[in-house]
């Protein structure tokens, strides 16, 4: 299950077009889109990584133009990082390769085929919303 949906939904990060940024850049990027803004600590606790680790992705990203730093206005000590337009951009170039992707797969899988994995999608989501995260 984790070995098919890690491959369906794989980032296609180094691919020519895409400048080059490592999947833990553009999944740090995913974080900070859903969340608007985020702050360094926070990103690196979701990331799983030291907060010295996440400060040296943010400095890439910033280096890069894709993600902007900024300190609060409340508490000067907290870094906010959230996304400049060229990161948006990437994220959306990303996000039509995935829906590309996922267009190639089930015209590939056929009608019937196609109507059961949407069942059987509908019930994990189901399940997936009834577990505590």
């Amino acid at each position: 299950f984790r070995a098919v949906f890690g491959r369906f939904a794989s980032i296609p990060a180094r691919q020519s077009g895409t400048g080059n940024v490592t999947v833990a850049q553009v999944k740090a990027l995913m974080m900070i889109e859903m969340e608007g803004m985020l702050c360094l600590r926070r990103l690196a606790e979701t990331l799983g990584v030291s907060s010295a680790a996440a400060c040296e992705l943010a400095d890439r990203l910033v280096r890069s133009g894709l993600l902007r730093r900024d300190r609060s206005d409340e508490d000067r000590r907290l870094v906010q990082l959230s996304l400049r337009p060229r990161g948006r951009h990437l994220l959306g170039r990303f996000a039509a390769m995935r829906a590309e992707k996922a267009r190639k797969v089930l015209d590939a899988v056929g009608r019937d085929d196609g109507r059961r994995l949407e069942e059987a999608l509908v019930t994990v989501n189901s399940i997936l919303g009834k577990v505590p995260r």
